[in-house]
């Protein structure tokens, strides 16, 4: 999703940010080359301390 948006919406993904509330959406964020992601508590725990400290 990030990439097709990258592509249809001409985002420059190396100036983005990404905000999630799951380790995967972060990991997601970080795989497509999105220059920051923040994990954000939304309801979703955080089960690692290292969660918190994904960019």
């Amino acid at each position: 999703m990030i990439l097709r948006a990258r592509d249809e919406l001409g985002i420059d993904l190396s100036r983005s940010i990404l905000i999630g509330d799951k380790r995967s959406d972060i990991e997601a964020g970080k795989n497509a080359g999105v220059a920051y992601s923040l994990l954000v508590r939304s309801g979703n725990p955080v089960t690692n301390e290292d969660d918190c400290k994904l960019f």
